[in-house]
């Protein structure tokens, strides 16, 4: 599965997931379930312990209603 590696670009990409949660008002519990991982996974995408595939970035996205573009920083939407 193909991953986006920079650690900083990690840490940015789960600061923007956390920061699109939060204003959606959905727990960790809430997103994660909508995903179809554990809490604890979301969380740790959030501080950018663990990066983001491809594939999970659109999930995570679809989840939260926003275009991929907006987590990776790709695009001014947001």
């Amino acid at each position: 599965m193909a991953k986006l590696r920079n650690i900083e670009d990690a840490v940015n990409r789960g600061a923007k997931v956390r920061q699109i949660r939060i204003d959606r008002n959905l727990s960790l519990k809430m997103l994660a379930a909508k995903v179809g991982v554990t809490w604890q996974q979301i969380q740790k995408y959030e501080t950018g312990d663990n990066d983001l595939s491809i594939t999970g970035m659109k999930m995570i996205a679809a989840a939260l209603e926003v275009d991929p573009c907006v987590i990776c920083g790709c695009c001014d939407e947001g």
